[in-house]
């Protein structure tokens, strides 16, 4: 059980801190303290056995124990929502001095999210002893679920980049505009994820991978946008 648990942290955790240091080069410029990143990790985490309850709350009592795409949808909302407001101490700090800082903060608190998360999944096959299954389901988690939460928690920071020179009514609506998008994307993935199977699977996740390389380049456009103001 304790070296389960312990494999099972060292896969959740390295890996998600390995994607933050390469995503993390999105603002290779100015580095972002790393203290903050940090805590926006750590808060991540946190979010992770706070949203568990609010979802078992969906399933029992909202959606009465039907997985309809109701309860995929207000699954995604509470935890796009956990993880902003994860980020959000660092958005609403002395740390955020320019527009790209948004998208850091929120992968730094996506990547957090998915670590504990994924260690959740991990350590379930490892107590069994089916060190097979549980390998696979860290490969799965680490190229699928984790760049899953990239994506969408970074939607969310680009709306907010956008607006970091606006006005607070369009701050508001930067916003609630990046998480509605962030919703609809974590939903649809796990829509479509429920009814995958085998090849299906591979573009499923290509769907994921794909977008984020259009990610990249509107953070390279949110950065050259700092500069020039």
């Amino acid at each position: 059980m304790d070296h389960a648990l312990l494999f099972a942290l060292i896969g959740g955790i390295v890996p998600a801190l390995i994607w933050l240091v390469l995503w993390l080069r999105i603002d290779c410029v100015h580095t972002e303290p790393l203290r903050m990143v940090m805590i926006s990790f750590a808060l991540g985490m946190l979010a992770v056995p706070i949203v568990y309850p609010i979802q078992g709350f969906i399933f029992e009592h909202v959606t009465f124990k039907e997985l309809t795409l109701l309860t995929l949808l207000l699954w995604a909302a509470s935890e796009e929502i956990l993880k902003y407001l994860a980020a959000r101490f660092a958005i609403h700090s002395y740390a955020y001095d320019e527009p790209i800082d948004a998208i850091i903060y929120m992968i730094s608190a996506a990547l957090g999210f998915a670590a504990l998360e994924n260690t959740f999944f991990i350590v379930g096959p490892l107590i069994s002893n089916d060190l097979f299954q549980g390998f696979m389901t860290g490969n799965l988690r680490i190229f699928g679920a984790s760049l899953l939460h990239v994506l969408s928690s970074a939607t969310v920071g680009a709306c907010i980049a956008y607006t970091y020179y606006k006005k607070y009514f369009e701050k508001v609506l930067g916003l609630i505009v990046g998480l509605i998008l962030a919703i609809v994307l974590h939903t649809t993935f796990n829509f479509f994820i429920i009814k995958a199977n085998g090849y299906s699977l591979f573009i499923i996740f290509a769907g994921v991978w794909s977008p984020l390389i259009f990610l990249v380049l509107i953070a390279k456009r949110i950065r050259r946008f700092s500069k020039k103001k």
